[in-house]
């Protein structure tokens, strides 16, 4: 037998409200019931949403894998054929841009930031930069082959501005619109801010096939979506892409 919480008269089971009084009266084993099938019906909604939403990224990633595949196979022969490369990513990231342009409008607008995240990006920045000088540095210590990303340039003997465009403004541009635009935003409809983040990072790490900088590519898709969560706006994110890049050619053209 149940009881009424304000009268203590006695109810039978499965009552809704109290015939002595008029309060109303919850059934625990109902409740409970209920609590189920909307837990499993969640569930079911839950998976059916997220998969909606993961189709359309999972073709843009696939999509850009093969493009990022075929780059690497031709990564030597002539630059032109690396233009074209860029030239297909460009119209790939137009396309599911176009498509996610409720995502993205926002993304390429100034947004104010506060003096602290500021910092903390600054220091994250100078951390980051150190820690990849030794880590690339290592790999002439331990006598890894290092990676030449200028090489098929100067091979042709295109000019140095290319080297800049190839390998520093269409990456910083592009990949940030694709990961820590369209996926990274897209991803935190499905997954928590931090979950979000490694995902996106570790999908960065991936496209560049070479496991000898999956660790360091991973810390920087960690620190450019950081800084895209951060500043809520893609030309900061975009900005330290391409200045990490040129950093990189320069570097190589002095040798």
């Amino acid at each position: 037998m149940l009881s009424c919480s304000k009268c203590d008269y006695q109810l039978k089971v499965g009552v809704s409200f109290c015939t002595n009084c008029g309060t109303s009266v919850s059934n625990p084993d109902l409740e409970i019931r209920k609590k189920s099938i909307s837990t499993d019906f969640y569930t079911e909604e839950k998976i059916t949403r997220v998969w909606l939403d993961f189709k359309p990224l999972l073709s843009l990633y696939s999509l850009l894998m093969l493009i990022i595949f075929i780059s690497y196979l031709i990564r030597d022969s002539n630059p032109a054929i690396t233009s074209t490369v860029w030239g297909a990513i460009t119209c790939l990231t137009i396309y599911f841009g176009n498509h996610y342009s409720n995502y993205l409008s926002d993304l390429f607008k100034f947004h104010k930031v506060p003096l602290k995240d500021v910092l903390q990006i600054l220091f994250i920045a100078i951390f980051l930069f150190f820690f990849l000088k030794i880590y690339f540095y290592s790999f002439k210590v331990f006598h890894f082959n290092e990676i030449k990303i200028t090489g098929a340039i100067k091979k042709h003997h295109w000019p140095i501005w290319s080297a800049f465009i190839l390998i520093s403004v269409f990456p910083g541009i592009l990949e940030e619109i694709i990961f820590r635009g369209i996926i990274y935003t897209k991803l935190k409809d499905i997954f928590e801010v931090k979950e979000a983040l490694i995902i996106q990072a570790a999908c960065f790490s991936v496209m560049h096939l070479s496991p000898f900088i999956f660790i360091s590519h991973f810390l920087m898709g960690l620190f450019l979506g950081f800084i895209r969560e951060k500043t809520s706006t893609l030309y900061f994110s975009m900005l330290f892409h391409m200045a990490w890049n040129a950093y990189i050619v320069w570097g190589e053209i002095q040798k």
